[in-house]
């Protein structure tokens, strides 16, 4: 079963991996779903890491992880991920294979990767384990389009009559299910205990803003290469100015004389409707008022009657 791990790698490490992936050899064979409580693991480790090496004034250490799912033939699901214990001895990692023993009695046989050097001792539980790596500081202007993490695969190469181990690149998904998608959102919308100063409307509306943020930079991008295209600082594309006239075109016309009279009705229906409704609500209290004012008197009527 397949496993990966979050690690950070070292330049020469580093250099291989973008060798590999420009080169574009190797890898793409299997299909590989990720299930977002995967990155939600790894950056909330990350984030823990972090926060206590700002509280203990420390430099933040590498965290490590192995990722577990299923695999059926080339289909690879990875559906959580737990984190490893390592000590750095002479500044090399050394896991704790106990532990790492321990977990995988827990969740079966499943794989683990890291980096190439503590990736040679994760094959020692699984032959063809899986690479990943989430930069968490990742500013570039991929993060825009994806997600700031990467998923290899090892492959053993003939460099210089060596024999030596890379890093593939491998293709993968981001995958949920309808229960995972609900748990993952309220995971997500918990606020700190005791915190009674912010609404349910509060982070709602921080969403909104992230969302209005995100939507005009995206603006600012198809502005900038509409410019460019007629400056003639970029060619001609065809495909893509269908692609924007596409959106443009569904995007409301603020300030059409059709869309002002067209809102304009409408308004006045909805207006109309709800003082329809506040008539007719008033009209029954009105008559509640009557009949029981009604009851009333002939009550009082009636005991005079009496009396008399």
């Amino acid at each position: 079963m397949p496993d990966t791990e979050m690690t950070s790698v070292d330049e020469t490490d580093e250099a291989i991996l973008v060798q590999r992936e420009d080169s574009g050899a190797g890898g793409g064979e299997r299909q590989i779903h990720i299930h977002p409580l995967v990155i939600v693991n790894i950056t909330d480790h990350r984030t823990r890491q972090k926060c206590n090496s700002q509280l203990s004034q420390t430099e933040a250490q590498q965290v490590i992880g192995a990722l577990f799912g299923i695999q059926k033939g080339l289909d690879v699901a990875v559906y959580d991920s737990f984190e490893m214990k390592y000590d750095v001895v002479s500044g090399e990692m050394q896991i704790d294979k106990e532990f790492l023993t321990s977990r995988i009695q827990q969740f079966g046989a499943q794989a683990l990767p890291s980096d190439l050097a503590v990736h040679r001792v994760v094959m020692e539980f699984n032959e063809s384990p899986l690479f990943m790596i989430l930069d968490p500081e990742s500013k570039g202007p991929s993060t825009k389009k994806k997600l700031p993490i990467s998923l290899f695969e090892s492959e053993l190469h003939m460099l210089n009559g060596v024999p030596k181990m890379i890093f593939v690149k491998a293709p993968f998904k981001i995958e949920t299910s309808e229960t995972e998608g609900i748990a993952i959102d309220h995971i997500s919308k918990i606020t700190p205990i005791g915190d009674a100063s912010k609404s349910s409307l509060h982070p709602y509306l921080g969403n909104v803003r992230d969302a209005v943020k995100m939507l005009d930079r995206q603006i600012d991008v198809l502005l900038c290469f509409l410019q460019a295209i007629k400056s003639g600082e970029a060619p001609m594309d065809h495909n893509l100015l269908r692609h924007i006239s596409s959106i443009c075109n569904q995007l409301p016309a603020m300030q059409s004389e059709h869309f002002d009279a067209a809102f304009t009705l409408e308004f006045n229906d909805a207006l109309l409707v709800s003082y329809l409704a506040t008539l007719t609500k008033g009209t029954t209290n009105v008559n509640t008022v009557v009949d029981r004012f009604a009851a009333t008197q002939e009550r009082h009527h009636h005991q005079r009657g009496t009396l008399l």
